[in-house]
């Protein structure tokens, strides 16, 4: 049976609480991120915060990626790395991933 958290996506924002920088998750919706409020102390609050994240486990190590600072950057990029994670939507090639760069020569 397969695990539900193995593919997890999570939404955050990146905030200033009580003089500490934080990534703060975005209040969920049936299964899906609302990226306007974020959860504080359990209480949804919107915030006057605009940098997303997303974060989520491969291969036992936690990764993170910014997602934008507009809300629909965020809700898309969430979109497009859980259809990564859960395979249906292919990854793009990353040009720094092919093999080829520059030599010394």
């Amino acid at each position: 049976m397969e695990n539900h958290y193995e593919h997890a996506v999570n939404l955050n924002q990146y905030l200033r609480l009580n003089g500490k920088w934080q990534f703060v998750p975005v209040v969920k919706e049936n299964g899906k991120p609302n990226p306007k409020p974020v959860l504080i102390d359990g209480k949804a609050v919107i915030p006057k915060g605009d940098v997303f994240n997303l974060d989520w486990r491969e291969d036992g190590k936690r990764r993170t990626r910014p997602a934008g600072t507009s809300l629909r950057q965020a809700l898309n990029a969430w979109h497009l790395q859980s259809g990564i994670r859960t395979g249906e939507i292919e990854p793009e090639e990353d040009p720094d991933d092919s093999g080829e760069g520059l030599s010394i020569d």
